[in-house]
């Protein structure tokens, strides 16, 4: 395998991986922390959790987690692939 098929396979599979992240993080976007004037983090509830919504928290809070790490990985592969190219 030549360093052009390697760079193109390395930019494919990292575009790849991008927009695989882009869709989680439109599904499943990161939470953010909201704080007070006096910097104590605010915590909310709608209602009282049960097991299936519990469930759910922990899919949102993983995949809020791991769409952005995706996408470093996905324009790590890019980057890689465009120096390997030169």
């Amino acid at each position: 395998m030549n360093s052009v098929t390697l760079a193109w396979s390395l930019n494919a599979f990292g575009l790849f991986t991008s927009m695989v992240a882009a869709v989680i993080m439109f599904y499943y976007p990161p939470r953010m922390k909201i704080f007070t004037e006096k910097g104590a983090e605010v915590v909310s509830f709608v209602r009282n959790p049960d097991p299936q919504n519990a469930a759910r928290g922990k899919r949102q809070s993983f995949l809020g987690r791991f769409g952005p790490f995706l996408l470093i990985v996905g324009f790590a592969f890019q980057l890689g692939a465009a120096f390997l190219s030169r």
